[in-house]
């Protein structure tokens, strides 16, 4: 069987990249991302709204006035966070679908990165589950949540009409098909 040909704006990280291009200097990113490791472990063990810049610093050893450096406020921390732990996410569903040797497996490889991300990152997981949560009482954490179910759906939808135009699946819709993934996925990831 010929190797799957996927559209390569399938395979790209579409979703939140934009937290790379805010810390250009390579160095200052490494640094930030560390910062927001830091974050999410404070957010996973004491949720949103217990976590204070000042414990984040006191975490990461370093001082509040340089957080404050690459981070405007909490809310900030909070949202490049999500942001990031979404990306990462993407990542490493992204690699293990472009592995597949047929749209079939490369679905198959998507749905199984979904499941071991969960698994083998769950602090991550942790804080994408209590962001779930808050995006019922806040706007900006259900905006960037809307954002991510979209690129989420148009990827799944992508990737099945192409396995239906090879003849791989069978069936009406792909879009629906691609929705009732996500809401597979997600509710495992809450199980």
């Amino acid at each position: 069987m010929p190797k799957a040909r996927v559209i390569k704006k399938d395979l790209e990280y579409l979703l939140f990249s934009e937290i790379y291009h805010r810390f250009d200097d390579p160095k200052a990113r490494r640094r930030a991302f560390s910062f927001i490791e830091v974050a999410i472990e404070c957010f996973s063990r004491k949720g949103f709204e217990n976590v204070t810049l000042e414990l984040i610093a006191r975490e990461a050893g370093v001082t509040r006035p340089l957080l404050r450096h690459y981070f405007h406020d909490l809310d900030d921390v909070r949202e490049v966070a999500i942001k990031y732990i979404r990306l990462v996410f993407q990542k490493v569903a992204i690699e293990a679908m472009g592995n597949g040797p047929s749209i079939r497996l490369m679905l198959v490889n998507y749905l199984e990165a979904c499941f071991a991300w969960s698994k083998n990152s769950r602090t991550h997981a942790r804080v994408w589950l209590a962001f779930l949560h808050l995006c019922y009482h806040k706007k900006n954490f259900r905006e960037l949540n809307s954002k991510a179910v979209q690129i989420g759906t148009e990827r799944l939808t992508s990737l099945l009409e192409q396995g239906k135009a090879t003849g791989e699946f069978n069936f009406f819709d792909a879009e629906k098909a691609a929705i009732l993934l996500q809401a597979l996925i997600t509710g495992a990831l809450v199980s």
